[in-house]
């Protein structure tokens, strides 16, 4: 039996099921809807009806209190407020009996009640008013037709009307309940049918559909789902499936997919051995596909046909043939030129640009580096790397030279930051340097420092320092012994000096050593000056010129005080024989006068 299933034909037979059973549920609630709203219509007029009454019980209260109020106060303005709540009691009155026909002599009768009540009350007001207290309480307490009695009747008149609209109220509720209990009851019969109903016809199509499919919908959807995510072995078998179904034309498409998939494989795994000619056997597979696999083998073939031509063209390259040819591909394809092309030219382009930047840093443009810009990828990251690593050599350097030039300042106890692995002989070599200069220098500063205290023979010791070090260390001892020799021979001029001998002689010293000998020349020359004074001044008076003084301006600094205290010391000797010359000349010629 041919297994046949119209999707088209169980939808539209579906279609016809849901809308007769809609329109029979439709139907069905539409009737009693119908009943349900005519009598809640109903009962909205009884409710309207019944609030008019009320309003209609304070109206009337109003009015009674309004003419109860002018006969106590004596104020007209009351009979104005009661005419207005006394026309609002007939107005309400009126549209009761228009609306409720059944009602209209109750109305009427309360309505009549209302006029008989509201003339009794005008009356009992002027009364109050133009005659007294005594009147009016007439006019109000007379029985049957005073104001009071008025006001019985027309409440229990009312209580009439009202009592009549609450029966009516509760007998509509009454009916509008039962008419949705009637509505649920029948909606919930006709529902249960149609669910019947529709259960039934689903499960008839249900029925066609799985004989159609060979077994469930969702054994059919797995089965395709795993086909569709390439879980071939993960399909079980059927008892049921055949080519008749779905399900066992799924799984013969499925095995037949997975027999070229399992080729692919082995393709695959020869090809990752290496054994790149194996292709898929089409030998067991019918039809398309058969072409299906030839086609993957072609795919194949085209793809070792450019791995095998490009691989050869990369040797090349990587031996240094920069001018190794590649075919050009088709199509997207290209790509592979592309790829290659830009190999080629990104290591001409590097190579070249990192030649340049050597003979710019040759020539010492130390600045100039390759540019990434021109690169991208792995590449950038390439010009970037050498980039920095020329850079930070170039900043290695001028780090040791800024810290030399500190070393040249002065300061010793300069240091670089701590260089890693082998880069740190900078550091050890830094450290050295600096550790030598700063030695030097103590050693300098100890020898200055004992040569302060007297010891002038102490000096460096050379031998705690090797190389250059300690040649410098023998250079400053020499420098000292060369200035202690010097500092001898001119201590050995001034002692004589000292001693008076003013003519001992002092070696010519070189360069600027010679201001030692000005200095001693000019020392010797004032001394001299200074004897040379002294003994003219002795000459002279010891030939009696005792008024000769020595010139105090031939002379500097202290030496012209010495000669001055000379002059003044021969003043306070030369000064009392003056006067007693004067004195002995007075007493000669006074003698010779007298005689």
């Amino acid at each position: 039996m041919k297994n046949t299933f119209s999707l088209r034909h169980a939808s539209l037979q579906l279609m016809v099921g849901f809308v007769l059973i809609g329109a029979f549920n439709a139907g069905s609630s539409f009737y009693f809807s119908k009943q349900v709203l005519a009598a809640q219509d109903e009962l909205k007029h009884v409710v309207e009806a019944n609030n008019l009454a009320k309003h209609t019980l304070f109206n009337v209260s109003q009015v009674q209190q309004f003419l109860t109020d002018v006969g106590a106060t004596g104020e007209r303005t009351g009979f104005a407020e009661a005419q207005e709540n006394y026309d609002a009691a007939k107005q309400q009155l009126s549209t009761i009996a228009e609306t409720h026909s059944e009602l209209s002599v109750q109305a009427k009768k309360v309505s009549d009640s209302l006029v008989s009540f509201n003339q009794v009350g005008i009356a009992m007001a002027e009364a109050y008013l133009a005659k007294g207290r005594e009147a009016g309480n007439i006019a109000m307490k007379t029985p049957q037709t005073g104001f009071d009695a008025r006001a019985e009747i027309l409440a229990e008149d009312l209580n009439e009307l009202t009592q009549a609209l609450d029966k009516q109220n509760n007998e509509l509720t009454l009916a509008v309940e039962g008419s949705l209990a009637q509505l649920r009851t029948s909606s919930l019969i006709v529902n249960v049918i149609s669910i019947a109903l529709l259960a039934a016809l689903l499960m008839a199509v249900g029925r066609r559909l799985k004989q159609y499919l060979g077994g469930e919908p969702s054994e059919a959807h797995a089965i395709a789902l795993q086909i569709a995510e390439g879980r071939f072995d993960q399909i079980k078998a059927n008892k049921n499936a055949d080519n008749a179904n779905v399900i066992g034309a799924i799984n013969n498409a499925a095995a037949k997919i997975a027999e070229i998939e399992h080729g692919m494989m082995r393709m695959e795994s020869e090809h990752v051995k290496g054994n790149i000619d194996v292709r898929i056997d089409v030998s067991t597979l019918p039809n398309d596909y058969r072409r299906m696999a030839e086609g993957i083998n072609r795919i194949a073939e085209n793809h070792i046909d450019v791995l095998k031509k490009s691989t050869a063209c990369i040797s090349a390259l990587a031996k240094g043939d920069f001018e190794a040819q590649l075919e050009k591909f088709p199509g997207q394809l290209a790509l592979v030129n592309e790829g290659v092309e830009g190999l080629r030219y990104n290591i001409k382009t590097l190579i070249s640009d990192m030649r340049h930047m050597s003979e710019e840093h040759q020539k010492g443009n130390i600045s100039f580096m390759i540019d990434p810009a021109k690169f991208s990828g792995d590449y950038q990251l390439m010009a970037d790397g050498v980039n920095d690593m020329v850079n930070e050599y170039i900043d290695e350097n001028k780090t040791v030279m800024a810290c030399v030039e500190q070393f040249g300042n002065g300061d010793f106890s300069a240091t670089i930051k701590e260089y890693p692995g082998e880069k740190a002989f900078i550091n050890k070599g830094i450290k050295k340097i600096g550790g030598n200069l700063k030695g030097l220098i103590e050693s300098v500063n100890w020898v200055s420092s004992a040569h302060e205290n007297g010891e002038i023979d102490m000096t460096l010791r050379d031998d705690m320092f090797k190389g250059d070090f300690s040649v410098l260390a023998k250079c400053v001892n020499n420098m000292m012994a060369g200035i202690l020799e010097m500092n001898e021979k001119a201590m050995t001029v001034v002692k004589a000096f000292g001693e008076g001998r003013f003519d001992e002689p002092l070696e010519q010293f070189p360069g600027k050593k010679a201001e030692i000998n000005t200095m001693i020349e000019q020392v010797r020359s004032n001394l001299k000056a200074l004897n040379d004074d002294a003994q003219m001044l002795a000459t002279a008076a010891h030939d009696g010129r005792v008024s000769v003084r020595a010139d105090a301006n031939a002379h500097q600094g202290d030496y012209r005080k010495i000669i001055e205290s000379m002059n003044e010391t021969l003043e306070m000797i030369v000064g009392p024989i003056g006067t007693v010359k004067v004195a002995v000349e007075t007493i000669n010629t006074a003698a010779k006068e007298i005689s």
